[in-house]
């Protein structure tokens, strides 16, 4: 977590899960609220050496669109599933 705030300042973490790990890669997705009504969701494969954390890639989708969207009746929860599925 402390790599995560280091790269993305104050951003909230909403939710946060180890999708896999092994000695060599560690990928995560979390789910992040920038305080201005923006939201993203973000994949982070990190790179291990010796143990340790050397190398991070991530990806980031903007969220607030699609939760806009929802909130104002254009897309179903139900679609929504199915759309970022």
């Amino acid at each position: 977590e402390e790599i995560v705030r280091a790269m993305w300042g104050n951003a909230e973490i909403l939710n946060s899960r180890c999708l896999y790990e092994n000695s060599d890669i560690l990928v995560v997705h979390s789910i992040f609220n920038f305080g201005d009504d923006t939201k993203e969701a973000v994949m982070a494969v990190y790179e291990k050496k010796d143990g340790l954390l050397f190398k991070a890639e991530t990806g980031a989708t903007l969220l607030t669109d699609w939760l806009n969207e929802i909130q104002a009746g254009y897309i179903s929860k139900t679609q929504f599933r199915l759309i970022k599925n």
